[in-house]
């Protein structure tokens, strides 16, 4: 599948796209139109060797202020308060073999996510390879507005913690 294809699938048709790489442990975001050009940035990432990375919401705002205990400004678009919608609920699965907190292989994290679908009655989701681990996506028909996809993703992720825990998730806002 083409990344284009891929970010259609998992993301709002409509809001504010970010990009993010890492770099120096932190993650640095480039605001994006569209998802054409949402993808042209990760591929361009990547094509120059740098860890890329997709927020998983559509944005309303390019930034929005939070203001520090401290009273200073800080200026971030990826958070809950600026989320437009969500168009799927995702899981990281991590791999790192000795490590009795996550998966000693991508196979297992396929087998463990399989037994987890089984058990709860979900859906198998679309999976991807994250390179180490597996990222896991179940997708919406339509767009899900952010206190319900949160609602939903609380209890999606309680459902995981108790019932397997090397199912390791990641929630963003």
């Amino acid at each position: 599948m083409e990344t284009t294809d891929f970010l259609r699938k998992v993301l709002p048709a409509q809001g504010l796209y970010v990009a993010a790489r890492l770099i120096n442990g932190k993650f640095k975001n480039q605001v994006c139109d569209s998802i054409e050009e949402l993808a042209q940035q990760v591929l361009a990432y990547d094509a120059a060797g740098v860890h890329a990375y997709h927020a998983c919401a559509a944005y309303r705002e390019r930034s929005v202020d939070t203001v520090k205990p401290d009273g200073s400004v800080w200026h971030q678009v990826r958070t809950h308060k600026n989320v437009r919608a969500v168009r799927s609920f995702f899981m990281d699965l991590d791999v790192e073999p000795g490590n009795d907190k996550k998966f000693p292989s991508q196979e297992a994290a396929c087998e463990g996510l399989a037994a987890f679908c089984d058990v709860t009655g979900l859906q198998l989701p679309m999976v991807v390879s994250s390179g180490g681990g597996i990222h896991v996506y179940w997708i919406m028909e339509s767009d899900v507005q952010p206190e319900v996809w949160k609602q939903t993703a609380e209890s999606l992720k309680r459902l995981a913690d108790g019932d397997n825990d090397t199912l390791a998730w990641v929630a963003e806002g």
